[in-house]
């Protein structure tokens, strides 16, 4: 009974994220994610994968399916630190009009040892109540990220060429730019 309970579980949470990501694959990593992000949603989590395997973009699809804002913050956005910090905690503590919102810090390998630092302090406050907080990042073996002490790791592999294709002739409007 438990098992069947497990797998009725299981598969209303893979229907319950939008069929493009079912699409593009690591149906398992987006289900772990939507369960993490709907019953521990102020307990940070890392999204890790090779580049353009989908990270920032299946988060911000998945986000907004959940309806929830996301708020993409990349290390080349903040002007220092500092900046970084108090934009981080102001939108995880804030309500808007626009609805519950969701931080995105994307590119995390962009930021410089001190930003890291900030981060990791940032990642050890999950007060109940808070907006998710949502690290992307290229390698999560990477020794650098051993500072951020405990931190849910949900990995994305790499979609085949001709998935991706599929997707993205599906989802997005090709234009040519005219170079004259």
């Amino acid at each position: 009974a438990a098992a069947a309970a497990t797998a009725s579980s299981s598969s209303s949470s893979s229907s319950a994220f939008p069929p493009s990501l079912r699409r593009l694959g690591n149906a398992d990593a987006w289900t772990k994610v939507r369960g993490h992000l709907s019953t521990i949603p102020s307990v940070p989590l890392m999204r890790s994968g090779p580049t353009g395997c989908g990270k920032t973009v299946g988060v911000t699809c998945l986000l907004e399916s959940m309806g929830l804002l996301p708020v993409i913050l990349d290390s080349v956005e903040a002007d220092d630190t500092e900046q970084l910090v108090v934009w981080i905690k102001r939108t995880r503590d804030s309500n808007s009009m626009l609805g519950k919102r969701a931080v995105v810090v994307d590119d995390v390998e962009g930021f410089t040892d001190k930003g890291r630092l900030a981060l990791a302090g940032l990642i050890k406050d999950s007060t109940t109540g808070r907006a998710p907080l949502i690290l992307i990042v290229n390698n999560a073996r990477d020794p650098m990220w051993k500072r951020l002490g405990q931190i849910a790791t949900i990995r994305l592999t790499r979609p085949s060429e001709h998935v991706c294709h599929e997707w993205f002739s599906q989802h997005h409007t090709w234009t040519t730019v005219d170079s004259t």
